[in-house]
């Protein structure tokens, strides 16, 4: 890890009250991954509103 990230971690981790560096990186790993995992929730869920939305559409215009 280079010192400009290591400086970010450590200001995390005293702004946070987190315990030790390790415990840290850690934690900020896990908020980075339920991150990514929310956003490809928003895009799956997203896209399954859109493709309902689209079958609506067409049983209005067979009506």
């Amino acid at each position: 890890m280079d010192d400009e990230l290591m400086a970010a971690v450590e200001g995390w981790r005293s702004a946070n009250g987190v315990r030790d560096q390790s415990d840290a990186i850690n934690e900020l790993v896990r908020i980075g991954l339920m991150s990514e995992i929310a956003k490809i929730y928003r895009m799956v869920t997203e896209s399954r509103d859109n493709e309902g939305h689209a079958a609506n559409d067409e049983d209005r215009q067979r009506a």
